[in-house]
């Protein structure tokens, strides 16, 4: 690739300015991470074939460092309670059926795309007042647990539930909880990774919401641990609920919580007022 590059740039030779020009035309298009993988790619085929070493090229090294320094990775948005409950009420069964309970368990549990799709049949019991729902693989290897209940939504999500497990099929050959729905029927296939990762899409394409794309399958998790932090639970609560082992993460959700920066801003503003 940038053999190509460079004939189509019209440059011979190879030195710090080409490299860094080369680079530069990746900045907006790979991560730091991925320009540094590039760079390795790049110093150990030029050592080989032209003999040229481009780790001595300290304002290279510079320039990459400074791009992994600013760069800001691009989150996936996060859906609001509002916008939850408006799709929960106004989405038809008809054709969202499946993707209203897979949002409520990713939401409910912070799942991860993964855990979704790998839910079983015998991974979630009813006990009448409520889902009781395990998740005994995860990717940190911490299993956890987590109850859904009717409170905190307009509509009994007990009942979308139970209406969704009642069109399965009896003759599905697999225990995979999530089967595919279309035109208000069940089929026997287990929905895949790509379909649960795009809920959070298609929750946000029906409610016009700016650039649905950008709400991905880890939109549900980050919704989980977001009004979780609003409603004020602390780091424990949030590690044991979304099975981080990294205090990191959850305190990131408190600080990032409107309601702990509204609280911290009535507590500077209230402070200053009794002075």
């Amino acid at each position: 690739q940038f053999e190509e590059w460079r004939e189509q740039q019209g440059l011979n030779g190879v030195n710090e300015e080409v490299m860094l020009a080369y680079f530069h035309n990746y900045r907006r298009k790979l991560a730091p991470s991925s320009m540094w993988t590039k760079y390795s790619m790049v110093k150990s085929t030029l050592k080989v074939y032209k003999n040229v070493d481009i780790s001595k090229y300290g304002k290279l090294i510079s320039y990459l460092k400074n791009e992994a320094r600013t760069h800001k990775p691009k989150k996936a948005k996060t859906l609001e309670r509002e916008h939850v409950e408006k799709f929960l009420t106004q989405a038809p069964d008809s054709k969202y059926l499946m993707i209203k309970v897979a949002l409520v368990m990713g939401i409910s549990g912070a799942c991860r795309c993964d855990e979704i799709t790998k839910l079983t049949v015998d991974d979630i019991e009813d006990k009448g007042g409520y889902l009781y729902v395990s998740i005994p693989d995860s990717k940190t290897n911490v299993s956890r647990s987590f109850t859904i209940m009717t409170e905190g939504f307009s509509i009994n999500i007990l009942e979308l539930y139970r209406k969704y497990v009642s069109l399965r099929p009896k003759n599905v050959p697999h225990r995979r909880f999530f089967v595919n729905y279309q035109k208000e029927k069940c089929t026997i296939q287990a929905v895949g990774i790509n379909t649960i990762s795009k809920v959070p899409q298609a929750v946000a394409s029906f409610l016009n919401l700016p650039e649905a794309h950008s709400y991905t399958g880890h939109s549900m998790r980050r919704a989980s641990a977001t009004l979780l932090a609003n409603a004020g639970a602390d780091i424990t609560t949030l590690k044991r609920h979304g099975g981080w082992k990294s205090s990191t993460v959850a305190e990131g959700y408190i600080q990032d919580s409107v309601n702990n920066k509204i609280d911290i801003a009535k507590r500077i503003q209230g402070g200053a007022k009794k002075k």
